[in-house]
């Protein structure tokens, strides 16, 4: 997926600013035909490469409401990483067939996103505790009545599910948002994480295999 434009939303402009330079750099780091280190980060057999077709990167400050609106209405995908306790946005703005990612919120009290987007959308989580944090404790109704045999609205399941095949999943559907009483409009898709511990130990895994590869940092006996 080529990726042409970002749009960085913060708090802090400054900070937006400093992160904007980061991924422009990264993007245009083989400007002059060579390959780069920067260019490429292993992921196991994979790699990932840094999108070439990046042409700009936007910045927007959290304050301003129109100018957020604007960003999350024409958003193909909205990633959010915050600790925010209240929703960063309406859930009305997201347009029909967004995939929104949250990884911020992982507790009770904290919601990045309003209940009017979660339930727009086909939810699959990380793991079974994601399910208790600000943004989708809703949603455990539904997945009760899932477990109990009934029809579930949009509480997908497990990303380990989801990829093994035990879960069926077929993305959004076409169409707008429901905003009547009945069936939902499942028109976006939502993945949200809390992170794992296996998770933390296959990144570090990962950085330490970069960094003998490239040298870098300093072996200790322990």
């Amino acid at each position: 997926v080529a990726v042409k434009e970002v749009t960085i939303v913060n708090r802090s402009v400054e900070r937006a600013e400093k992160l904007k330079e980061r991924v422009l750099r990264y993007s245009r780091s083989d400007n002059d035909g060579k390959d780069d280190d920067n260019d490429d980060v292993g992921c196991g057999t994979h790699e990932v490469k840094y999108s070439k077709s990046l042409k700009d990167v936007n910045v927007v400050s959290l304050s301003d409401d129109e100018s957020v609106r604007v960003a999350v209405t024409y958003a193909d995908v909205i990633v959010t990483a915050t600790n925010s306790s209240t929703p960063l946005f309406r859930g009305e703005w997201v347009s029909s067939g967004c995939h929104l990612v949250s990884v911020g919120s992982y507790t009770s009290l904290m919601a990045e996103l309003d209940e009017r987007i979660v339930n727009r959308c086909r939810v699959i989580v990380d793991t079974e505790e994601a399910w208790e944090v600000g943004d989708l404790k809703h949603l455990k109704v539904d997945l009760n009545r899932k477990e109990e045999g009934g029809n579930c609205c949009n509480a997908v399941g497990l990303l380990g599910d989801v990829l093994s095949g035990r879960v069926p999943f077929r993305g959004h559907d076409a169409g707008g948002s429901s905003d009547t009483g009945g069936a939902r409009s499942l028109d976006c898709t939502l993945f949200k994480s809390v992170g794992t511990a296996i998770q933390d130990v296959v990144t570090a895994s990962e950085v330490v295999k970069r960094a003998k590869e490239l040298g870098l940092g300093t072996e200790v006996d322990m």
